[in-house]
């Protein structure tokens, strides 16, 4: 019986050491195909701005493809960085008391020029007698942040943003809602399932890109 529990103690370390690895090749991995992207979507603005020269109309509708086509793959690289931080440092959370409101906050104001730019209005539903909540303020900042730019990334331009926070017995309710596109049902039992993505939804922020 003892040999048995050994025997399985060092199969669990095993997967626990191979996931360790999964996790650390993911993150070089998408450290190693952001550096590339930004030079390529950086040349592709200054093409488009004519800084290096002159440009057809027809090189103009391939470089604005290119560029949102970059932009969607951006973004996934961003995501799978944010996924491989999060579960590099899942057993190493700080949990303390913070304001929800400044973290709604600041996670809004970053993404001020986009919304400018886009005509994007954005309400924050947060009262002002919401008490403490107790939790990890980066952990929760970055999952704010990424609703909120993945809200915006499927926003026609005018849509709006509504990101509230309502105290539940127990639990703060904290929720981003647009009108954008959304969720295919047929998708929904999905939306948890790890890097799992719909596909491309076209909306008229594509077409300009």
């Amino acid at each position: 019986m003892e040999e048995r529990t050994r025997a399985l103690s060092d199969a669990n370390e095993r997967l626990r050491e191979a996931d360790r690895r999964k996790d650390n090749f993911l993150a070089n991995v998408s450290h190693e195909l952001r550096s590339p992207m930004v030079t390529i979507l950086g040349y592709t603005d200054l093409l488009l701005g004519e800084r290096l020269g002159p440009i057809s109309d027809r090189q103009r509708q391939c470089l604005q493809i290119a560029r949102g086509s970059g932009r969607r793959l951006r973004a996934f690289i961003e995501e799978l960085l944010d996924f491989s931080r999060f579960e590099l440092t899942r057993e190493a959370m700080t949990l303390q008391p913070f304001a929800i409101q400044e973290a709604v906050l600041q996670a809004v104001a970053a993404f001020a020029p986009r919304f400018l730019e886009r005509r994007i209005s954005v309400r924050q539903r947060v009262a002002r007698n919401t008490p403490p909540v107790l939790g990890d303020r980066e952990r929760v900042l970055q999952v704010l942040t990424n609703l909120i730019a993945n809200a915006e990334r499927h926003l026609r331009d005018g849509g709006r943003i509504v990101v509230s926070a309502e105290p539940k017995p127990g639990f703060l309710l904290v929720s981003v809602h647009d009108n954008g596109t959304g969720i295919a049902p047929e998708h929904l039992e999905k939306i948890f399932d790890r890097l799992y993505q719909v596909g491309d939804v076209k909306t008229n922020r594509d077409a300009r890109e």
